[in-house]
């Protein structure tokens, strides 16, 4: 069994995997507070729910863009199975030509969704991850990676409305209309409506500039309330990064060999 591991500024999701199979996902908070000893039992705790043992653990690899978490989780891995897992970086190959300022800056998250997705879908392509930040990823024809857009994330804009006046923080859910009528719903619209808007319009900018793409694929946890919602087709990928890592796991596996 080979862990993934991928480490976001607000969660960490973990997923299990028998050969390219997922046998199961779980999350945890992402806590910098928490020591390696924590961590451990945590991801101990979540294997033994899951009937696992550390003893089925073969390997694991991180991908992080909060590196204090990455060194804790990193050496919760190694007491649990007494190997250090593959922590991609700067150095591992994606399988793209990074076409950006400073390559070694680029997120890993953002490579690793990346990378995944040129093995599955056809380019050039879009690769939107909804978490923390919004982002957008172009990748193209010939797999370069050529450029991102940050955006605040849903859940950051929707925090922001209840440090305004008169409003409150609310369920994030599916708007049940456009055109809200009570607050609550109108606040729903707003944030569900605006971002799917501003993706569309992001999308439709990227292709004139860099002509039409072949895919637009979406991850992240809002995934499924945001497409419906869209006027472009984009295929909703849940795992798109897990599976981006499990790759590059069995890629560097048969480069040691």
């Amino acid at each position: 069994m080979v862990l993934v591991f991928d480490i976001g500024n607000s969660n960490i999701t973990i997923g299990a995997y028998e050969e390219d199979k997922l046998i199961f996902t779980a999350r945890l908070i992402t806590d910098r507070d928490l020591d390696s000893e924590a961590y451990a039992e945590k991801i101990q705790g979540i294997l033994l729910s899951k009937g696992k043992s550390t003893n089925s653990i073969d390997g694991a690899v991180i991908c992080s863009v909060v590196p204090t978490v990455t060194v804790k989780v990193s050496s919760a891995v190694e007491m649990l199975t007494g190997n250090a897992p593959l922590a991609v970086d700067s150095q591992t190959d994606y399988g793209l030509k990074i076409q950006m300022d400073n390559p070694k800056k680029v997120g890993t998250d953002l490579l690793v969704g990346a990378s995944g997705a040129i093995f599955k879908y056809e380019a050039p392509l879009c690769v939107i991850d909804l978490g923390t930040f919004t982002t957008l990823c172009y990748v193209s024809g010939d797999h370069e990676y050529q450029g991102t857009i940050i955006i605040p994330g849903i859940r950051t804009t929707a925090d922001s409305y209840s440090r305004a006046a008169q409003l409150f923080s609310f369920e994030i859910e599916s708007p049940k209309a456009l055109l809200g009528t009570n607050t609550k719903d109108s606040m729903c619209s707003g944030l569900m409506h605006g971002a799917a808007a501003m993706l569309d319009g992001l999308i439709d900018r990227i292709e004139s500039e860099k002509g039409e793409l072949k895919t637009v694929v979406m991850t992240g946890g809002f995934a499924g309330m945001i497409a419906p919602l869209l006027r472009h087709k984009v295929t909703i990928d849940e795992n798109l990064l897990l599976e981006g890592l499990l790759r590059l796991y069995y890629s560097s596996i048969s480069d040691i060999k």
